[in-house]
């Protein structure tokens, strides 16, 4: 994926001879902050285990740019767990075994050396995941990006640059707005947008979060 960088392999299951896998199911539910959720990974020696956590937010995901360039994750909202055991990676269920989101490493640059980079796992939720799913399932696929990056801005903020009382009252949901902080060269969207542009309503919807804006 060119935003979200995860990718899809298929296989035929029958090739996995003696094997017992089922083929995992989405969960419908929507997250919140102090949600128990069940963490199923591979150990750093590659051993599975799992863990029961829980959601302590729910934020932009932010990945310092590193120099040299590299690639940077952008425009996801991601989970951060209250606990968690050092793993390489795993998934997200619910209480009912269905797939709330991947355990995902992200690598960003050191705060105090660009050049250093760390690993970071933060949660993917599925909802990201199914949305492409399904366009690889469906026959015309068309995988498209608005080529800019989101982040939140504060509500006072967005008023200080001109964004109406009634447009405001809108975005009840979360007490904030969406602006660009960045747009891809080249790109259409930067014979369109620029950077600082606020973004109102998607299709007629008010849109103020990254998952809906995607």
């Amino acid at each position: 994926h060119p935003t979200h960088n995860f990718a899809f392999l298929k296989y035929d299951p029958k090739l996995l001879e003696n094997s017992e896998f089922q083929q995992i199911e989405f969960s419908q539910l929507e997250i919140q902050q102090g949600f128990q959720v069940e963490l199923v990974m591979l150990s750093r020696k590659h051993q599975p285990i799992w863990q029961t956590t829980t959601i302590s937010k729910i934020e932009e995901l932010f990945i310092a740019e590193s120099k040299p360039p590299r690639f940077r994750a952008i425009n996801e909202e991601v989970y951060h767990l209250e606990r968690h055991s050092p793993s390489a990676g795993g998934i997200l269920i619910d209480s009912h075994g269905k797939m709330l989101g991947l355990w995902a490493s992200y690598l960003t640059a050191d705060a105090k050396s660009r050049d250093t980079v760390s690993e970071i796992f933060r949660g993917l939720p599925a909802g990201l995941i199914v949305e492409v799913l399904k366009e690889l399932q469906s026959e015309s696929f068309n995988l498209r990006t608005l080529e800019v990056e989101w982040w939140p801005m504060n509500l006072s903020s967005a008023r200080d640059l001109g964004l109406s009382q009634e447009r405001i009252e809108k975005f009840k949901q979360r007490r904030q707005a969406l602006t660009i902080r960045r747009v891809t060269g080249g790109s259409d969207a930067a014979f369109k947008l620029k950077t600082g542009d606020i973004l109102l309503e998607i299709e007629k919807t008010a849109v103020n979060f990254i998952l809906k804006s995607t």
